[in-house]
């Protein structure tokens, strides 16, 4: 059984070998083998993980099978390779969720592009697109206000101004701070604009 996993792996059959290297970590559970075995299905289905552009099933379930063989074996020969290949399959992860932000912004769907970029924040904040999905999340902000109604614009900008904050906070040696500034600006005349015009009314 074992063999035969490798034999898939090596023909790259990843599939089927990983299917066989599940089938040994089930039927042998003594095996001396065992732990090498967990170690070969996290390869075989990394080998399928593919372009970020698309259905990222197989990524997941080799991020699933790193978690548990870490949680197993911590201290084993691989398990440095395996946080290894665990961080950059986050990170493919990552730009997928930014690249579907990036798509929504461009076809104007601000909410939708916000919810995407944050999602990179909330699951992945210490990615390389971290900075990038903040300063996409502000940018989409400053649209979704600026189209907004009358009556919802000024809370939508003072949003805005929130996320510039969080993004220096953040970020202050992002290569994204000028645009961030460049887009704090806007929201903040904006901002000042609505709130004079409504202080204007209610006298």
């Amino acid at each position: 059984q074992f063999y035969l996993a490798r034999a898939y792996a090596e023909d790259g059959q990843y599939l089927l070998a990983g299917n066989e290297f599940t089938r040994f970590i089930e039927f042998y559970r003594s095996d001396a083998r065992l732990q090498q075995a967990a170690y070969e299905r996290i390869l075989a289905y990394a080998a399928l993980s593919p372009d970020h552009e698309l259905d990222q099933t197989d990524t997941e379930r080799a991020i699933d099978y790193i978690r548990l063989y870490l949680s197993q074996y911590p201290e084993s020969d691989n398990a440095d390779a395996a946080r290894a290949l665990l961080d950059e399959l986050r990170e493919k992860l990552a730009l997928k969720r930014y690249d579907n932000g990036r798509l929504y912004e461009r076809r104007e769907l601000f909410e939708a592009a916000m919810v995407y970029y944050e999602s990179v924040l909330q699951e992945y904040p210490t990615s390389e697109w971290a900075d990038d999905a903040l300063i996409g999340s502000l940018r989409a902000q400053i649209a979704f206000a600026r189209a907004s109604v009358r009556d919802r614009q000024t809370e939508r900008y003072a949003e805005a101004l929130a996320k510039y904050d969080r993004f220096i906070t953040l970020f202050p040696n992002s290569p994204h701070v000028r645009e961030a500034e460049g887009l704090y600006e806007q929201a903040f005349q904006a901002h000042r604009s609505l709130t004079a015009a409504a202080s204007a009314s209610a006298e």
